[in-house]
């Protein structure tokens, strides 16, 4: 007969479960850009385009200024759906940079 493992109380065991409940994975970039887009719609996904999430700070980079205030006018509304989607403990804070998408297909001229 082979060794058998301790058993584990069934309170510890409940603990877990309930801390496994209601926590999501980290989202992956493509599932982000998804999200992104629902919330900010196709005229805004052609104009802004979330970059990294560190630190549960979401930095999403935008085309320029007036894009930075209308997103920034927003800011709170897209929190909301970006936490309703992925938990609220997966994302407390977005930033906004003026930036350029890096995934973006390269003109047909260059």
């Amino acid at each position: 007969m082979g060794r058998s493992r301790p058993i584990t109380p069934m309170k510890d065991v409940i603990r877990g479960v309930m801390r496994g409940i209601g926590k999501k994975e980290r989202p992956g970039k493509e599932e982000m850009e998804l999200v992104w887009l629902e919330l900010v719609g196709p005229d805004g996904i052609k104009h802004s385009w979330p970059k990294t999430l560190r630190q549960k700070r979401l930095l999403v980079d935008v085309e320029n200024s007036g894009w930075m205030y209308t997103l920034g006018m927003k800011k709170n509304q897209l929190l909301k759906g970006l936490q309703k989607k992925f938990g609220q403990e997966q994302i407390l804070e977005i930033r906004f940079r003026i930036g350029e998408p890096t995934n973006q297909e390269p003109n047909a001229s260059d």
